[in-house]
């Protein structure tokens, strides 16, 4: 692969509210977008703007930027690391701007894929916590199920299911402690020329 190949993303996505790290953030419609730069695999670096727009107060409630660098280690087996700095207005924490240090692994080229993280939050110069998390995803090319090769982009049309159970160590928040399970399907669709569009359900317990 080129290693001076720098690709670029960007995508937008309406959601009925905002579920994130256990917790309820807005009971409300939100529109989430981030546009993402990477180079490929041999330099592994990549570079991210989130953010999240209220509908309700018509506001950016949350922008986070982040930085990231990815590793295959072999065949089957990668690693990664990344650096985000969260800036939002929530209303409901004792700061508005934290920065999270995570680490994790994961398996590739494989029909199923594994994934193991840990996420450390920094807030007011002081520790926030950290979260634990196992994953489990398993994607389906449907493309010539339906016989449409001819209609759509290389990617074709996939669906995709996944779980993960996460042990949250006080993350966001100093003073509680708490396990979760999240659960999500999605189904999306390479138009061709850089366009998709894709749909999915998202639930936490």
């Amino acid at each position: 692969p080129n290693s001076n190949v720098i690709e670029g993303t960007a995508n937008s996505r309406f959601k009925t509210n905002y579920v994130a790290t256990g917790f309820l953030v807005h009971d409300n419609p939100v529109v989430q977008t981030d546009v993402t730069l990477k180079t490929s695999q041999v330099l592994g670096l990549s570079g991210n703007i989130w953010s999240n727009y209220d509908t309700k107060t018509g506001t950016l409630s949350e922008v986070d930027f982040g930085v990231g660098y990815f590793k295959p280690f072999s065949e089957y087996l990668a690693g990664n690391v990344a650096l985000t700095h969260f800036d939002f207005d929530f209303g409901r924490l004792p700061f508005n701007d934290a920065q999270n240090l995570g680490v994790g692994l994961s398996t590739q080229n494989l029909p199923v894929t594994f994934g193991a993280k840990v996420d450390q939050i920094f807030g007011d110069g002081s520790s926030h916590g950290r979260s634990y998390a196992l994953t489990l995803g398993k994607t389906f090319d449907l493309t010539k199920s339906f016989g449409l090769e001819s209609m759509l982009g290389p990617s074709g049309l996939q669906f995709s299911v996944g779980s993960d159970v996460t042990f949250n160590d006080h993350y966001f928040n100093p003073n509680t402690g708490w396990a979760y399970a999240s659960a999500n399907v999605g189904l999306s669709a390479d138009l061709g020329n850089g366009w998709g569009v894709n749909a999915g359900f998202y639930q936490q317990i």
